[in-house]
C-alpha cells in the first residue's frame, strides 16, 4: 500500500510541477525563468497569480501528502 501511495504522490508532484511551469511561462518568459531558476520566485508567483495557480499547487500539495502518508505506512 505504501508503494502505491508513493508512486501516486510522485506522479501528482510531477503533474502539478509541469502545470505550474506552464502557467508561469504563459504569464511571461521572465516569470517562467524566475520560477525555474530561483525557488522563492515560485512562491511569489503562486501568491500573485493564485487564480491560475490554484489547481497546480493543489496537485502538488496532495502529492506531497501522499508521499508523507506512504512514508508513515512503511
Amino acid at each position: 500500500m505504501g508503494t502505491f501511495l508513493f508512486i501516486i504522490g510522485i506522479a501528482l508532484l510531477l503533474i502539478g510541477g509541469v502545470m505550474f511551469m506552464i502557467e508561469a511561462f504563459s504569464e511571461s518568459i521572465f516569470w517562467g525563468l524566475g520560477c525555474l531558476l530561483v525557488a522563492p520566485v515560485s512562491i511569489v508567483f503562486a501568491y500573485l497569480c493564485w487564480d491560475t495557480c490554484k489547481k497546480p499547487v493543489t496537485y502538488q500539495l496532495v502529492g506531497a501528502s501522499f508521499l508523507l502518508l506512504s512514508s508513515l505506512l512503511k
